[in-house]
């Protein structure tokens, strides 16, 4: 039996292949204010970058909006998901020292994901 975070991770990189970008960027509604973001570090490595397109085109999917992709912002004033390690995102790296979320190299591993709902004060 299929583990539901190997499921997900299936159904997230098969239906991501199913919109081509050129379509997605003309069907797309723009990202406006209060829409979601996602953020990568300014050191974000090749698989944070494909793992924050794919997210995006998931996310059209879903609703419609292409969210914008952004090198760590000055302002996480709407809905954000923060992509990286602690040594390649300043915010998760933040996070992790204040202990609003904990990780280490072994967990959740190298490919691995936390996903928690946090506030992140700027």
């Amino acid at each position: 039996m299929m583990d539901m975070k190997a499921l997900l991770i299936s159904v997230l990189l098969c239906s991501a292949c199913f919109v081509p970008d050129t379509v997605a960027a003309q069907t797309a509604r723009p990202s406006k204010k209060g829409d979601a973001q996602i953020v990568i570090g300014a050191k974000a490595s090749e698989l944070e970058r494909y793992a924050s397109k794919e997210l995006q085109r998931y996310l059209y999917q879903l609703s419609g909006t292409l969210p914008e992709i952004q090198t760590e912002p000055k302002n996480l004033d709407r809905p954000t998901f923060i992509i990286g390690q602690t040594r390649t995102n300043a915010i998760i790296a933040k996070l992790a020292s204040t202990h609003q979320v904990e990780v280490s190299p072994s967990d959740p591993g190298p490919q691995g994901y936390v996903l928690k709902k946090t506030t992140v004060n700027n």
